[in-house]
């Protein structure tokens, strides 16, 4: 598998700027075709524009309009910035074959349809940790992206003013649990892995759990077979949750980006009682690669 289509969903916030970046260097890396998604919401879906409520409802919907019309100039604005940052020809009449493009899409309607609807088309998307599209709840488009897609799904950290992060894939590490979710997410980093340096396979452990590595060996074989050195790391959880442990020793292998499976229990019970995927999407300050 390669990577030869990215889509960046990106609301022009610049918060989102590390998001837009990655995408940017990503594509120029991988000769890709970058697709810069903005999206606005349509304001006549909420207001009923019958009897009473014609006039307020006009009034409003033209300032949502109005609102709407400058996001996607803000938008396209740092898309062009960034292009040209990158080398990459913005909106070109035919996509150059062998080398990177990029194209600025702006869609107006339901933020899951629309996401669903692109994803299902790209490689990998790239988003901000809180994907930012205008006057939509912070996880909308994260959600979309991971459950209607099928594809892995890339979350940058926020961006700290003006300057984006640069992108750095030299050490990875793999959350791996043996399942599902996990065995896609590494089947996804696979095309990312092609310059890394290192490469650990982190396992939570409770402690006086059997210490059976076969699966870890299992999986290590599989990725020497790709040309990739490995190492399991197992961690001892003691009292605490996987997730804090495996962020922790992330963080500690100094980890360019952390690759995990997403909600392998419900996500109603992860956002109520808490879990694996719902730390690291409110706690983690470095890159993540997500599948379900």
């Amino acid at each position: 598998m390669s990577i030869k289509s990215i889509l960046c969903l990106f609301g022009g916030a610049p918060h989102e700027l590390n998001a837009l970046n990655t995408a940017m260097t990503l594509a120029q890396s991988h000769s890709a075709q970058l697709r810069v998604l903005h999206i606005s919401l349509d304001p006549k879906i909420y207001f009923g524009l019958y009897g009473e409520n014609v006039i307020a409802g006009a009034e409003v919907i033209s300032a949502l309009e109005k609102r709407n019309e400058e996001r996607q100039i803000k938008a396209r604005q740092y898309a062009a910035s960034f292009s040209l940052k990158h080398h990459i020809p913005l909106d070109p009449p035919a996509p150059p074959a062998h080398h990177a493009s990029a194209c600025f899409l702006h869609q107006t309607g339901a933020v899951e349809t629309i996401v669903a609807r692109e994803g299902r088309v790209s490689d990998l998307i790239v988003v901000s940790q809180l994907a930012a599209l205008p006057d939509t709840p912070n996880d909308i488009a994260i959600s979309a992206a991971l459950f209607s897609t099928g594809r892995p799904m890339l979350i940058m950290p926020k961006a700290q003013g003006d300057l984006p992060m640069q992108w750095r894939d030299k050490t990875i590490a793999l959350a791996w649990n043996g399942s599902l979710e996990a065995a896609r997410a590494m089947w996804g980093v696979m095309p990312l892995l092609e310059n890394a340096e290192k490469l650990h396979i982190l396992v939570a452990r409770r402690h006086g759990d059997a210490a059976d590595f076969i699966p870890e060996v299992k999986l290590m074989d599989y990725l020497k077979a790709h040309g990739l050195q490995t190492e399991v790391i197992a961690i001892d959880r003691g009292n605490r949750s996987a997730a804090e442990v495996v962020l922790e020793k992330t963080k500690e292998l100094k980890s360019d980006l952390l690759v995990m499976g997403a909600y392998g229990h419900s996500r109603f019970r992860e956002m109520v009682l808490g879990g694996f995927t719902e730390h690291m999407l409110r706690k983690a300050d470095i890159p993540l690669l997500l599948s379900h």
